[in-house]
């Protein structure tokens, strides 16, 4: 079943219906969120050559898609508290499942704040800003 996300203003839970029940995805805490981006950043470095462009070799492909694995079981573990016993008896949909809510949840709060604290310095700086000198223009002489 598809994730139904509700992102409350603190500690957002998206709530995922599985054949035994319904679970429970909560926001990373600090350290784990920590972890968790410093994880992709190095996964993402993994594949990207020295001028920036994706890298197709199929050894550092495949490497990345075992590392995701790894990653997402732990991003499960971490946003449910469940454990490893737990995880391992769910099916391939319900991972995926709640592997999206994960990422809905904990990704999704980023780039909420990223918008607010945009539109709030855009907001702050509306009408604060200097007037653009053109290249023609003499200096002022306040």
């Amino acid at each position: 079943m598809k994730p139904k996300t509700e992102l409350p203003v603190f500690n957002p839970t998206s709530r995922v219906q599985l054949a035994g029940g319904c679970i429970e995805v909560h926001e990373l805490k600090w350290p784990d969120a920590l972890s968790f981006f410093n994880k992709l950043r190095d996964q993402a470095k993994g594949l990207v050559n020295d001028k920036g462009e994706i890298c197709m070799d199929a050894n550092k492909l495949m490497e990345a898609i075992g590392d995701n694995v790894e990653l997402a079981a732990w991003l499960v573990e971490k946003s449910t508290g469940m454990d490893a016993q737990w995880i391992e008896q769910r099916s391939l949909s319900e991972m995926l499942d709640i592997i999206t809510a994960a990422l809905e949840v904990n990704i999704g709060i980023i780039a909420s704040k990223i918008k607010n604290v945009k539109s709030r310095l855009v907001s702050a700086t509306a009408g604060e800003l200097p007037p653009k000198s053109s290249p023609t223009s003499q200096p002022s002489a306040t």
